[in-house]
């Protein structure tokens, strides 16, 4: 993909995030759909193609702020990351974030996403506080998210069955001062 296509845009070293795009709806539904891919997700579902636009329609109606994440090297698109439950009176939004193509997993892109993700909300968006829910056998996220100044705040215990047994949730949350990877704010000192 012609990387001048994707507007607006965040950029990082290893990715760029865009908007996200009804073009991309099957791809979006395939990563979904992956079951390798899916128990990591807390709302993890089947979802058709007319349930997709309904999902975008809804995003909109909402507030709900979603980017594809791109390889920057080659314009692919890898994921998607962004806010649900936005509250711009509390200043306030849950974070989530998948990389759907398996050839992008493990080599620190969504490691970027987040940040930029958060970057994004705390320096222009101006929340306060952002939450996140994570199963808790998903150790390498919660790895991600600790490296960017998230803070484990609790847990919600037997909250997903996967693998014949039940799991715990683990809810944590970051403020402005706990980022670290402030992309954005440090382009802006620079200029």
């Amino acid at each position: 993909m012609d990387l001048d296509l994707i507007s607006p845009r965040l950029i990082g070293e290893k990715v760029i995030l865009g908007p996200t795009r009804e073009d991309l709806n099957d791809t979006y539904r395939r990563w979904l759909h992956d079951p390798e891919n899916c128990h990591f997700l807390i709302a993890s579902r089947l979802i058709t193609h007319d349930g997709e636009d309904e999902w975008f329609a809804m995003n909109r109606r909402e507030g709900n702020i979603h980017f594809t994440v791109y390889a920057k090297d080659n314009g692919t698109p890898i994921g998607t990351a962004g806010f649900m439950q936005v509250d711009m009176i509390a200043r306030s939004a849950e974070f989530g974030i998948m990389i759907g193509e398996k050839d992008y997993q493990n080599h620190g892109f969504g490691t970027e996403a987040t940040a930029l993700t958060i970057d994004y909300g705390f320096n222009v968006l101006n929340f306060t506080s952002i939450f996140l829910r994570v199963h808790d056998f998903n150790q390498r996220a919660v790895r991600v998210y600790e490296k960017v100044g998230f803070k484990k705040i609790g847990s919600r215990r037997k909250a997903y069955f996967f693998g014949g047994k039940y799991h715990d949730d683990i809810f944590m949350d970051i403020l402005p001062e706990e980022f670290v990877g402030g992309i954005i704010q440090n382009n802006l000192r620079r200029t």
